[in-house]
């Protein structure tokens, strides 16, 4: 970092240090150590060489936010913590140098629906030039994005609990103004309103060592022998670290419409990365930072309603899970956003998907300083990847049928308990 001083705050331009951190010697007594003479106590202090603790990106720091209150701020700032630790490592430098390289940087392919596609290779590793360069074009976002909590009736009718518009009137700045990169665009990010009260309900309740979600458990027709006790501290770290994804992937795709052109309507809003069948950025960068997509484990069984699902979206009641190969599946929408291989990696429908439930200890883990300040800085990305426990996976094949997982089909036929509102084969 070129440290001078120069600046009064803390959001002075990148490479400058604010004024009123003091290089030089602590005091005028002569013979400090030679780098005590040069840096001087607060400016050691403070880039972190006596002390560390996490740190909130700039992208993610307050001004970013649209209508944010201080105090809910405050309730979302462990999940900014971890989206921020994420996105500081020099693995997930890679992704973004990648991303933004350019389509005559990138290798191509030809898809029979697609046509010339783009497809970015991430380096193994990145020379420390490289990772200035990459860390720069993110800090730049500060000037091509905000932040803003969206209605739960708004986002739920996309069935998602985040969401990124381009603001499509407005080019956004290259490196070196006054130039811009064509066909690119700045963002808005919108997050479901119910991660803050949830957030705020389950800390609340886990500081009272509350259990919750036996009411889930009745909705969904458990009966009481079988019926489990979840602590809320459980879902706090849940909750938390499912808001710190959802701002992971929605920032990468705003980064793409930052640094990837869209010359024409329908070129692909984004590119590929090897491997993967859909360019959905989000997706990508979530298997390339955890090893898999992660997900809420609902449950959502007749009768209930849409309603039960969305709220166990925000708030993994019944932990987390994720599968392999998150597009295996996918099928090409010609009015979607974004757009999947047909021709150059074909639809696999003949091998079924494997997936694993998440630890508990990992959410957990993740929350803590120990993991950042000693595990990462031993093993690397090892140490937040998450753990294929192979005795715990199971297979979901892909079929026909009713319901939204196809299994338990002996059952379907059940006597309802409701002829109405609990007719299983056709609930859905």
């Amino acid at each position: 970092m070129n440290i001078q001083n120069v600046g009064e705050t803390e959001d002075d331009p990148l490479g400058q240090w604010p004024a009123k951190y003091m290089m030089g010697p602590p005091s005028m007594a002569p013979d400090w150590h030679p780098l005590l003479e040069k840096w001087g106590l607060q400016v050691l202090k403070k880039a972190g060489f006596i002390n560390y603790s996490l740190h909130i990106h700039p992208v993610f720091r307050k001004a970013m936010w649209k209508d944010l209150e201080d105090e809910d701020y405050k309730v979302i700032e462990p999940a900014l913590l971890i989206a921020s630790a994420y996105l500081d490592d020099e693995i997930t430098l890679t992704y973004f140098h990648a991303m933004a390289a350019g389509p005559e940087e990138m290798g191509t392919f030809s898809d029979d629906v697609l046509g010339e596609c783009n497809i970015a290779t991430i380096p193994e590793t990145l020379a420390r030039e490289k990772q200035i360069e990459a860390y720069a074009k993110i800090r730049k976002m500060c000037d091509f994005t905000t932040w803003k909590f969206e209605s739960v009736h708004r986002m739920s009718k996309s069935h998602c609990t985040g969401m990124m518009k381009p603001l499509f009137q407005t080019e956004t700045d290259s490196m070196t103004p006054p130039d811009t990169i064509s066909n690119t665009h700045q963002s808005e990010i919108y997050l479901s309103d119910q991660f803050g009260p949830q957030l705020l309900l389950y800390e609340q309740q886990a500081g009272a060592g509350n259990r919750t979600y036996d009411t889930l458990q009745r909705a969904a027709g458990i009966p009481p022998n079988k019926m489990i006790t979840i602590l809320a501290e459980g879902v706090l770290a849940r909750t938390t670290v499912t808001l710190a994804i959802t701002i992971l992937h929605e920032f990468v795709h705003a980064f793409g419409k930052a640094y990837f052109p869209k010359p024409v309507l329908d070129h692909p809003f984004e590119p590929w990365f090897p491997g993967k069948r859909t360019n959905e950025q989000g997706c990508s960068f979530e298997e390339f930072v955890f090893g898999g997509m992660i997900k809420s484990l609902n449950i959502w069984v007749p009768p209930m309603s849409l309603g039960w699902d969305g709220w166990q979206n925000i708030s993994p009641a019944f932990g987390l899970w994720f599968d392999e190969n998150e597009d295996q599946w996918f099928v090409h929408d010609p009015a979607g956003a974004q757009a999947i291989m047909n021709d150059y990696l074909p639809v696999d429908r003949s091998r079924p998907k494997k997936l694993w439930p998440i630890p508990q200890e990992w959410c957990q883990r993740l929350l803590t300083d120990g993991m950042w300040n000693d595990q990462v800085t031993r093993f690397g990305q090892r140490a937040y990847k998450l753990p294929r426990l192979e005795y715990w996976a199971t297979y979901r094949w892909q079929r026909g049928g009713p319901g939204v997982w196809k299994t338990g089909q002996e059952r379907w036929n059940a006597v309802p308990r409701d002829p109405v509102s609990d007719t299983a084969p056709t609930w859905l």
